[in-house]
């Protein structure tokens, strides 16, 4: 399947996996903060998290076309970050 519109550049696509790797590994990094917290802030930190990797596979997935399709979060993204965030202790 050829994509239509502009594309990424194999040096912008390479700019944007180191992007994708240090911001992976910053949430790694962060995660355990999630784990730190009670409460309705730690739900909150727990969907931001989830949210923001959710955010990082669909970057990674679009790839080249970037340019043409903006990934989002949309409904069908909420149940499993809902699912995720509250069995959280778990799925580490």
């Amino acid at each position: 399947m050829e994509l239509e519109g502009p594309q990424l550049t194999e040096s912008w696509m390479a700019a944007l996996a180191t992007c994708i790797a240090r911001t992976r590994s910053s949430f790694e990094a962060g995660r355990e903060i999630c784990s730190g917290v009670s409460g309705r802030l730690g739900f909150e930190l727990r969907f931001t998290w989830l949210g923001g990797s959710r955010m990082l596979d669909l970057v990674e997935r679009t790839g080249a076309a970037l340019l043409t399709r903006r990934p989002s979060l949309g409904m069908r993204d909420a149940p499993s970050i809902c699912w995720r965030a509250v069995r959280w202790p778990s799925d580490q």
